[in-house]
């Protein structure tokens, strides 16, 4: 139950705390905490002069989240005032959230801004959750579409089995040409022929990522 003590304005300063801490430790990703610090920073738009950027913060720790917490990442966009949403810092990630829903992960890299993809942790963090999602549709996948996915390209194929080679629930074929996946319920043909018309985690149509990434079913 929500009690006026949940949005008491004097709470703020332990909730951006709290929000500093999942940026370093994502582990620590705290869906309710950072919700209720949007509403604060609504309901007491002079609270915070940093809030902006803390903004930021709850978009990309909610980000590194993917492809699981989609609907966090709306619910946080609704609760931010247009003008945050039109910065930069904002803009440039509500950006990427939309082309990883469509599936369009060469451009997600594009987009990306460069503070974060020069962090190795961050960078870690959006390989795996994007290897995630081309392991609930395909078993078998070209190394190089796959290199590209990730934010390789196919000039460093090889930096991208080094990661595969560290990840749980991806291999390489023994020709070194496809990247593997365990057969699942959410990958088996028999699965996708059932689910043509819903969506994979919630938001992404299994029809539009065969096509987006140029393989068939």
């Amino acid at each position: 139950m929500t009690t006026a003590a949940t949005y008491d304005p004097a709470t703020i300063p332990q909730l951006e705390s709290t929000l500093e801490a999942q940026s370093k430790d994502i582990s620590l990703y705290n869906f309710q905490s950072n919700k209720t610090l949007a509403k604060l920073y609504k309901c007491y738009p002079m609270s915070s002069p940093s809030k902006h950027q803390h903004y930021a913060t709850m978009l990309l720790v909610t980000l590194r989240q993917y492809p699981e917490s989609s609907t966090d990442f709306h619910a946080l966009v609704c609760l931010m005032p247009e003008s945050a949403q039109r910065e930069e810092a904002c803009a440039s990630l509500i950006r990427c959230a939309e082309l990883l829903e469509g599936a369009q992960f060469e451009m997600f890299w594009e987009t990306f801004p460069s503070d974060y993809k020069a962090d190795e942790r961050v960078c870690t963090d959006m390989r795996q959750a994007i290897l995630k999602v081309f392991g609930s549709v395909y078993q078998n996948i070209a190394c190089d579409v796959v290199a590209k996915g990730l934010g390789y390209g196919t000039d460093d194929v090889a930096g991208m089995k080094k990661f595969i080679d560290g990840t749980n629930g991806a291999s390489i074929s023994s020709d070194g040409a496809m990247v593997e996946f365990a057969a699942t319920l959410a990958n088996s043909k028999r699965s996708v022929a059932q689910n043509q018309q819903q969506s994979l985690m919630g938001k992404i149509n299994l029809d539009s990522v065969s096509h987006l990434l140029h393989l068939p079913q």
